[in-house]
């Protein structure tokens, strides 16, 4: 018999034990995948309490729903499935907002009167600020100072950093910020440094 094989027998018992309310089986499955899952969560969120606020999820879920639930093929999989839908569904709800701004702005003829135009560069810049409020301390500080118009040689100076500093905290912003609301974000960033 091969390992696999044993743990997915492993895994049978420990499940048919959960579907009948044993807490011990289910402590058991817990300390088996909460770090594989967890791993799982950061790697695709890049946030630690997000990652770990997935991964409880899934496990309620699991006590929750135990008596409806059937695992066909192996709990480890049916485990890493409803982790990946829960962080998909997660995703999806954090980039409603940027995505409804995106279509809206799709929607809009662009804009001959400079009031229209006005407006919707303020709609952009609240999405753009919105979605810098979220990144860490220094690299929130070096975005909002270069949507403000600062150079980096006047951003290292206000910050008392490197210019190769504040030039790495940019890059790497807009790098969170691409890995974490995708080409939309791109999109809002290349308009705004456009009507700078």
């Amino acid at each position: 018999m091969t390992e696999d094989f044993i743990q997915e027998n492993e895994d049978r018992e420990l499940f048919r034990r959960i579907k009948q309310g044993s807490e011990e089986a289910f402590r058991e499955v817990y300390a088996k995948y909460h770090r594989i899952l967890y791993a799982v969560a950061l790697k695709m969120l890049k946030d630690r309490s997000a990652a770990e606020n997935a991964v409880q999820h899934v496990f309620v879920k699991l006590w929750i729903g135990r008596q409806d639930m059937t695992v066909m093929l192996s709990l480890r999989n049916y485990l890493y499935t409803m982790t990946r839908n829960y962080i998909l569904n997660y995703l999806r709800s954090r980039n409603t907002e940027l995505v409804h701004s995106y279509r809206l702005a799709q929607l809009v003829p662009e804009a001959s009167d400079p009031l229209d135009a006005q407006i919707e560069r303020e709609d952009l810049s609240q999405v753009l600020d919105t979605v810098i409020a979220g990144l860490p301390t220094q690299k929130r500080q070096v975005m909002c100072l270069r949507k403000a118009g600062y150079s980096n040689p006047e951003i290292a100076e206000m910050l008392n950093l490197s210019v190769n500093t504040v030039r790495s905290h940019y890059q790497e912003g807009v790098k969170l910020l691409k890995s974490r609301f995708g080409h939309i974000v791109l999109l809002i960033v290349t308009l705004q440094t456009l009507f700078l």
